[in-house]
């Protein structure tokens, strides 16, 4: 059951330094010019590699002219039937198990081929440049998503390190393969394969994930179905376990809805949206904002705080916090990226789950602190210093406030009382701070 072929040159258990170079440019050939006739080799040029491919590929009829293309094919010289559909069952049958390169040669050792090592060397790795599309690679356990020179050379050296995996297409795998062609606006016009599908597509989803800010990779705010979603792309090992493994099984428990995976993708390319949006509701409601617009609400903030005198502010990130609460970005994303930078210390696609409400909670407080400036500024005094203070008991009938100026005799004075005052304080400091209290509401109703 062996072919019939009568090459000295190739037909050897070792093959010579001229051959193997010849061996490494009939593969590059094959991979770069197949659709070219004679794989673009001059018609009077004799090289080794153009002697073997005539012998080897031409004449058996493997790679044959069919207008306008030159393809491959099953072969048509009867000697080489049994090894080509070998080779098939050998590829088959890696459908559920991954088989290595190695293997190959084991088979074709044995009876009844007892093929020569030199002829392997050629036939094993022809073959698999043919079938490139039917499988996947794997050097070790790491996908190869293209089979170049390089690797072809890599997988001579070592075949034991290289293992393929044959991608069986059953009807559900073309309704899901359809599905995600529509998906992503799939263009089949330069798809050679369904290898080169399954990449395609599974690149989409890849350069997908891969644009997400850092926020929308990490956060588990999301519904189930989307985090299995992100999480199937994150770890797929190769196209067809997250196309055919990972995501429909991330999916299934959710909805049989054909626009699922649309919606899925929407939330998760959202996430950081619907982050921003959070904050400025939560700024907005905190300060009596109704606008729903970014702009329009931005111009009522701005008026809200136009009394507020930068320079009055201590407090330095305070301070950098109301300047860039006034600055006239008119980007929403940018614009809460720049009030949350202050807080975080960090960009805010870098933000944790935990810290959001944290943030939200530390916009309220810079906000109030912002708040209390904007009668504290209107004050028109020749004093440096201002202080404002204020009392609210819980049910709203003690409500004091009101703005001092700190003068130098003020603060002298003051002084001498502190030491008055505290001379007759009792031991219960919850009574001490009530007698305060009340004695402000009586100075503030003079």
């Amino acid at each position: 059951k062996s072919p019939t072929y009568r090459n000295e040159m190739v037909n050897k258990e070792y093959l010579s330094t001229p051959i193997l170079t010849a061996r490494k440019q009939l593969l590059r050939l094959l991979i770069d010019q197949s659709e070219v006739v004679d794989l673009g080799i001059p018609k009077d040029s004799f090289p080794p590699e153009k002697t073997i491919y005539l012998s080897l590929l031409k004449e058996t009829g493997i790679h044959h002219v069919e207008n306008p293309q030159t393809i491959f094919n099953s072969p048509t010289d009867k000697s080489f039937k049994f090894v080509w559909e070998y080779s098939c069952e050998l590829l088959r049958s890696s459908k559920d198990r991954r088989v290595s390169v190695a293997d190959f040669y084991s088979e074709f050792f044995k009876s009844p081929f007892r093929l020569k090592k030199g002829f392997l060397d050629f036939w094993i790795f022809i073959f698999l440049v043919i079938k490139k599309e039917e499988y996947s690679l794997y050097a070790e356990d790491e996908f190869v998503p293209i089979l170049t020179p390089d690797i072809l050379d890599l997988m001579f050296k070592t075949p034991q390190r290289f293992r393929v995996k044959f991608m069986d297409q059953d009807q559900d795998s073309v309704v899901l393969l359809n599905n995600y062609k529509d998906l992503v606006g799939f263009n089949e016009s330069n798809i050679q394969g369904i290898k080169s599908s399954y990449i395609s597509i599974y690149g989409n989803f890849l350069r997908f994930y891969r644009g997400l800010d850092e926020y929308s990779r990490s956060t588990k705010l999301l519904s189930i179905a989307t985090l299995s979603f992100r999480e199937a792309i994150k770890k797929a090992k190769d196209p067809e376990e997250a196309l055919f493994e990972l995501i429909p099984a991330a999916l299934k428990k959710d909805t049989q809805d054909d626009n699922f995976l649309e919606e899925v993708i929407r939330e998760l390319r959202t996430t950081y949206t619907v982050l921003v949006d959070s904050l400025h509701e939560n700024l907005t409601q905190h300060i009596g904002i109704d606008s729903t617009d970014f702009l329009q609400a931005k111009s009522e903030l701005v008026n809200r705080f136009n009394s507020v005198n930068a320079s009055l502010i201590a407090n330095d990130k305070l301070k950098l916090f109301y300047r860039r609460l006034v600055s006239p970005l008119d980007d929403k994303t940018a614009y809460y990226e720049s009030l949350s930078d202050v807080i975080l210390g960090h960009k805010l696609e870098k933000i944790t789950d935990e810290k959001v409400e944290w943030l939200k909670s530390e916009f309220k407080d810079y906000l109030d602190s912002l708040i209390s400036f904007i009668e504290l500024h209107k004050v028109d005094s020749k004093s440096q210093k201002l202080i404002q203070y204020s009392v609210i008991s819980n049910d709203g009938s003690t409500n004091l406030k009101n703005i001092l100026e700190l003068t130098e005799a003020n603060i002298s004075e003051s002084e001498k009382l502190i030491s008055l005052i505290k001379s007759n304080f009792g031991s219960n400091k919850q009574a001490n701070k009530l007698a305060l209290v009340k004695l402000l509401s009586e100075l503030n109703n003079d």
